[in-house]
Protein backbone atom coordinates (compact mmCIF):
# COMPACT_ATOMS: atom_id res chain seq x y z
CA UNK A 1 0.00 0.00 0.00
CA UNK A 2 1.41 3.27 -1.17
CA UNK A 3 0.62 6.17 1.81
CA UNK A 4 1.32 9.63 1.35
CA UNK A 5 0.63 12.01 4.51
CA UNK A 6 0.65 15.96 4.97
CA UNK A 7 -0.23 16.65 1.63
CA UNK A 8 -1.34 20.33 1.15
CA UNK A 9 -4.76 21.20 -0.30
CA UNK A 10 -4.92 24.71 0.79
CA UNK A 11 -3.98 28.08 2.77
CA UNK A 12 -3.63 27.13 5.92
CA UNK A 13 -1.56 24.65 8.10
CA UNK A 14 -4.78 22.51 8.76
CA UNK A 15 -5.38 22.26 4.92
CA UNK A 16 -3.37 18.97 4.79
CA UNK A 17 -4.48 15.24 4.03
CA UNK A 18 -3.18 12.22 4.34
CA UNK A 19 -3.72 9.19 1.69
CA UNK A 20 -3.88 5.48 1.40
CA UNK A 21 -3.53 3.64 -1.94
CA UNK A 22 -3.40 -0.05 -2.31
CA UNK A 23 -1.21 -1.46 -5.10
CA UNK A 24 -4.02 -2.71 -6.80
CA UNK A 25 -7.06 -0.52 -6.20
CA UNK A 26 -10.52 -0.34 -7.26
CA UNK A 27 -11.84 2.66 -9.21
CA UNK A 28 -12.95 4.05 -5.71
CA UNK A 29 -12.32 6.56 -3.41
CA UNK A 30 -13.30 6.67 -0.09
CA UNK A 31 -13.21 10.17 1.88
CA UNK A 32 -13.11 10.12 5.61
CA UNK A 33 -13.48 13.29 7.98
CA UNK A 34 -13.19 12.96 11.21
CA UNK A 35 -15.11 14.31 14.16
CA UNK A 36 -14.10 16.14 17.45
CA UNK A 37 -17.34 18.48 18.31
CA UNK A 38 -16.12 21.05 15.42
CA UNK A 39 -13.13 21.77 17.86
CA UNK A 40 -10.43 18.70 18.35
CA UNK A 41 -9.18 15.41 16.40
CA UNK A 42 -6.96 15.43 13.77
CA UNK A 43 -6.68 12.98 11.03
CA UNK A 44 -3.44 11.35 12.53
CA UNK A 45 -5.80 9.84 14.89
CA UNK A 46 -7.29 7.54 12.80
CA UNK A 47 -4.57 6.12 10.40
CA UNK A 48 -5.07 2.91 11.47
CA UNK A 49 -8.72 3.16 10.67
CA UNK A 50 -8.09 4.55 7.34
CA UNK A 51 -5.61 1.76 6.38
CA UNK A 52 -8.17 -0.98 7.74
CA UNK A 53 -10.57 0.48 5.51
CA UNK A 54 -8.24 0.93 2.17
CA UNK A 55 -7.24 -3.23 2.85
CA UNK A 56 -10.93 -3.88 3.48
CA UNK A 57 -12.26 -2.28 0.17
CA UNK A 58 -9.33 -1.81 -1.24
CA UNK A 59 -9.71 1.47 -2.38
CA UNK A 60 -8.44 4.55 -2.41
CA UNK A 61 -8.73 6.22 1.30
CA UNK A 62 -8.06 10.01 1.44
CA UNK A 63 -7.94 11.89 5.05
CA UNK A 64 -8.27 15.36 5.46
CA UNK A 65 -7.83 18.14 8.26
CA UNK A 66 -9.73 21.27 8.54
CA UNK A 67 -9.44 24.37 10.43
CA UNK A 68 -11.11 23.96 13.85
CA UNK A 69 -13.07 26.22 16.10
CA UNK A 70 -10.35 27.20 18.73
CA UNK A 71 -11.62 26.81 22.86
CA UNK A 72 -11.03 30.21 23.42
CA UNK A 73 -11.85 32.66 20.32
CA UNK A 74 -9.83 35.47 20.08
CA UNK A 75 -10.74 38.38 16.97
CA UNK A 76 -7.49 36.66 15.09
CA UNK A 77 -8.66 33.23 15.49
CA UNK A 78 -12.38 33.06 15.45
CA UNK A 79 -13.53 29.79 13.24
CA UNK A 80 -17.25 28.63 13.40
CA UNK A 81 -19.75 26.82 10.86
CA UNK A 82 -19.76 27.03 7.36
CA UNK A 83 -15.95 27.45 8.21
CA UNK A 84 -15.33 23.80 9.01
CA UNK A 85 -17.32 22.60 6.04
CA UNK A 86 -15.91 25.73 3.73
CA UNK A 87 -12.83 23.44 4.37
CA UNK A 88 -13.82 20.22 3.48
CA UNK A 89 -15.74 21.36 0.28
CA UNK A 90 -12.15 23.24 -0.70
CA UNK A 91 -10.83 19.47 -0.36
CA UNK A 92 -13.14 17.69 -2.18
CA UNK A 93 -13.17 20.38 -5.14
CA UNK A 94 -8.77 20.25 -5.16
CA UNK A 95 -8.79 16.31 -5.19
CA UNK A 96 -11.01 15.78 -8.79
CA UNK A 97 -7.87 17.25 -10.32
CA UNK A 98 -5.07 15.94 -7.92
CA UNK A 99 -3.10 13.16 -10.51
CA UNK A 100 -2.06 11.25 -6.83
CA UNK A 101 1.17 10.41 -5.56
CA UNK A 102 4.19 9.42 -8.40
CA UNK A 103 3.81 6.19 -9.73
CA UNK A 104 -0.32 5.86 -8.86
CA UNK A 105 -3.04 6.46 -10.55
CA UNK A 106 -6.26 7.92 -9.15
CA UNK A 107 -8.12 9.50 -11.75
CA UNK A 108 -10.63 6.90 -12.32
CA UNK A 109 -11.38 6.66 -8.60
CA UNK A 110 -11.87 9.70 -8.11
CA UNK A 111 -14.94 9.55 -10.15
CA UNK A 112 -16.63 7.30 -7.58
CA UNK A 113 -15.87 8.91 -4.59
CA UNK A 114 -18.14 7.73 -1.17
CA UNK A 115 -17.68 10.32 2.08
CA UNK A 116 -17.97 9.15 6.03
CA UNK A 117 -19.03 11.87 8.21
CA UNK A 118 -18.99 10.90 12.20
CA UNK A 119 -20.53 13.34 14.69
CA UNK A 120 -19.99 16.87 13.56
CA UNK A 121 -18.42 15.78 9.90
CA UNK A 122 -21.65 14.27 9.22
CA UNK A 123 -23.41 17.28 9.58
CA UNK A 124 -20.66 19.11 7.60
CA UNK A 125 -20.58 16.63 4.50
CA UNK A 126 -24.37 16.70 4.90
CA UNK A 127 -24.00 20.64 4.50
CA UNK A 128 -22.04 19.99 1.58
CA UNK A 129 -24.21 17.29 -0.10
CA UNK A 130 -27.62 18.56 0.35
CA UNK A 131 -28.70 22.28 -0.72
CA UNK A 132 -27.62 24.46 2.28
CA UNK A 133 -27.05 27.52 0.25
CA UNK A 134 -29.63 29.57 1.23
CA UNK A 135 -27.96 29.72 4.40
CA UNK A 136 -24.73 29.01 3.80
CA UNK A 137 -23.81 30.63 0.39
CA UNK A 138 -20.05 29.77 0.22
CA UNK A 139 -21.59 26.06 0.41
CA UNK A 140 -21.71 25.84 -3.45
CA UNK A 141 -21.54 22.61 -4.37
CA UNK A 142 -19.83 22.34 -8.19
CA UNK A 143 -22.18 19.67 -10.14
CA UNK A 144 -18.66 18.17 -11.17
CA UNK A 145 -18.39 17.02 -7.31
CA UNK A 146 -21.67 16.15 -6.71
CA UNK A 147 -21.66 13.51 -9.94
CA UNK A 148 -18.90 12.02 -8.84
CA UNK A 149 -20.33 11.54 -5.21
CA UNK A 150 -22.01 8.04 -5.25
CA UNK A 151 -22.27 7.37 -1.15
CA UNK A 152 -22.98 9.21 1.94
CA UNK A 153 -21.89 7.12 4.96
CA UNK A 154 -22.69 8.90 8.30
CA UNK A 155 -22.02 7.56 11.90
CA UNK A 156 -23.32 9.03 15.21
CA UNK A 157 -24.23 11.95 13.30
CA UNK A 158 -25.35 15.19 14.70
CA UNK A 159 -27.67 16.90 12.11
CA UNK A 160 -30.02 18.96 14.43
CA UNK A 161 -27.97 20.78 17.00
CA UNK A 162 -31.53 22.25 18.96
CA UNK A 163 -32.22 18.99 19.19
CA UNK A 164 -28.76 17.89 20.18
CA UNK A 165 -28.37 21.13 23.32
CA UNK A 166 -32.18 19.98 24.09
CA UNK A 167 -30.91 16.19 24.60
CA UNK A 168 -27.76 17.20 25.96
CA UNK A 169 -28.07 20.77 27.79
CA UNK A 170 -24.39 21.26 28.87
CA UNK A 171 -23.39 20.94 25.21
CA UNK A 172 -24.52 24.22 24.23
CA UNK A 173 -20.98 26.16 26.08
CA UNK A 174 -19.15 23.32 25.65
CA UNK A 175 -18.96 23.47 22.30
CA UNK A 176 -21.94 23.92 20.10
CA UNK A 177 -22.39 27.76 21.02
CA UNK A 178 -18.74 28.29 19.53
CA UNK A 179 -18.70 25.78 16.27
CA UNK A 180 -21.96 28.12 15.31
CA UNK A 181 -20.91 31.81 15.76
CA UNK A 182 -22.18 32.33 19.47
CA UNK A 183 -25.70 32.35 18.12
CA UNK A 184 -28.43 31.43 20.72
CA UNK A 185 -30.77 29.68 18.22
CA UNK A 186 -29.14 26.86 15.55
CA UNK A 187 -32.75 26.01 13.84
CA UNK A 188 -31.28 27.28 10.41
CA UNK A 189 -28.42 24.95 10.48
CA UNK A 190 -30.79 21.77 11.41
CA UNK A 191 -30.00 19.46 8.13
CA UNK A 192 -33.18 18.54 8.22
CA UNK A 193 -34.50 21.79 6.95
CA UNK A 194 -32.82 21.53 3.49
CA UNK A 195 -33.42 20.34 -0.08
CA UNK A 196 -31.67 18.21 -2.34
CA UNK A 197 -29.71 19.08 -4.89
CA UNK A 198 -30.42 17.78 -8.33
CA UNK A 199 -28.02 14.71 -8.30
CA UNK A 200 -29.94 12.60 -5.58
CA UNK A 201 -30.86 10.27 -7.90
CA UNK A 202 -26.90 8.99 -8.02
CA UNK A 203 -26.46 9.00 -4.24
CA UNK A 204 -26.99 6.50 -1.63
CA UNK A 205 -27.20 6.87 1.99
CA UNK A 206 -26.23 4.78 4.53
CA UNK A 207 -26.92 5.90 8.03
CA UNK A 208 -25.05 3.94 11.12
CA UNK A 209 -25.94 4.68 14.59
CA UNK A 210 -24.60 2.54 17.78
CA UNK A 211 -26.47 0.84 20.54
CA UNK A 212 -23.78 1.72 22.91
CA UNK A 213 -23.41 5.56 21.89
CA UNK A 214 -24.22 7.66 25.17
CA UNK A 215 -23.15 10.77 23.35
CA UNK A 216 -25.23 11.24 20.87
CA UNK A 217 -28.69 10.37 20.62
CA UNK A 218 -30.09 7.64 18.21
CA UNK A 219 -32.93 10.12 17.24
CA UNK A 220 -30.56 12.21 15.44
CA UNK A 221 -29.88 9.68 13.21
CA UNK A 222 -33.22 7.94 12.75
CA UNK A 223 -34.78 11.74 12.08
CA UNK A 224 -32.11 12.18 9.40
CA UNK A 225 -33.06 8.61 7.79
CA UNK A 226 -36.39 9.95 7.90
CA UNK A 227 -35.89 13.20 6.25
CA UNK A 228 -33.79 11.61 3.39
CA UNK A 229 -36.30 9.43 2.64
CA UNK A 230 -39.02 11.87 2.22
CA UNK A 231 -36.25 14.11 -0.43
CA UNK A 232 -36.04 10.48 -2.51
CA UNK A 233 -39.85 10.31 -2.18
CA UNK A 234 -40.29 13.90 -3.09
CA UNK A 235 -38.86 12.41 -6.61
CA UNK A 236 -40.68 9.32 -6.59
CA UNK A 237 -37.68 7.72 -6.43
CA UNK A 238 -37.20 4.06 -4.57
CA UNK A 239 -36.38 5.11 -0.69
CA UNK A 240 -35.26 1.52 -0.26
CA UNK A 241 -32.62 1.68 -2.91
CA UNK A 242 -31.13 4.47 -1.52
CA UNK A 243 -31.41 5.54 1.73
CA UNK A 244 -30.07 2.91 4.71
CA UNK A 245 -30.79 3.13 8.51
CA UNK A 246 -28.76 0.39 10.85
CA UNK A 247 -29.86 1.05 14.50
CA UNK A 248 -28.60 -2.31 15.52
CA UNK A 249 -25.37 -3.67 13.93
CA UNK A 250 -22.82 -1.35 16.22
CA UNK A 251 -22.63 -1.77 19.75
CA UNK A 252 -19.55 0.21 20.90
CA UNK A 253 -19.42 3.73 22.59
CA UNK A 254 -19.39 7.01 20.08
CA UNK A 255 -15.89 6.62 18.84
CA UNK A 256 -15.12 3.19 19.97
CA UNK A 257 -16.90 1.75 16.69
CA UNK A 258 -14.07 2.54 14.76
CA UNK A 259 -12.15 -0.62 16.87
CA UNK A 260 -15.25 -2.80 15.53
CA UNK A 261 -15.14 -5.32 12.58
CA UNK A 262 -18.77 -4.35 12.45
CA UNK A 263 -18.27 -0.57 11.05
CA UNK A 264 -15.34 -1.91 9.04
CA UNK A 265 -17.82 -4.55 7.28
CA UNK A 266 -20.57 -1.67 7.09
CA UNK A 267 -18.35 0.44 4.74
CA UNK A 268 -17.29 -2.17 2.85
CA UNK A 269 -20.58 -3.67 2.00
CA UNK A 270 -22.17 -0.22 0.87
CA UNK A 271 -18.91 0.10 -1.14
CA UNK A 272 -18.48 -2.58 -3.24
CA UNK A 273 -22.02 -3.75 -3.46
CA UNK A 274 -23.48 -0.14 -4.74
Amino acid sequence: MHHCFDVAYGFDKLHRFDAFIPANHKSKCIVFVHGGAWRSEDKSDHTDLARRIAKSTQSVVLVPNYRLTPKEPTSENKIYHPSHANDVLLFLTRMLVWDGPPGTDIQEALKEIYLIGHSCSAHMIASIVLDSTSITPSLNTPARLLDAIKGVIMSEGIFDPDRLVSCFPQYRDLFVAGAFGGIAKFSEFSILNYPSREHIDSTRWLIVHSKGDSLIDVGQSQAMYEHISRLYLKQSLPVDKHVYLDTDGLQAEHDDIFNEDKYIEMISSFVLNA
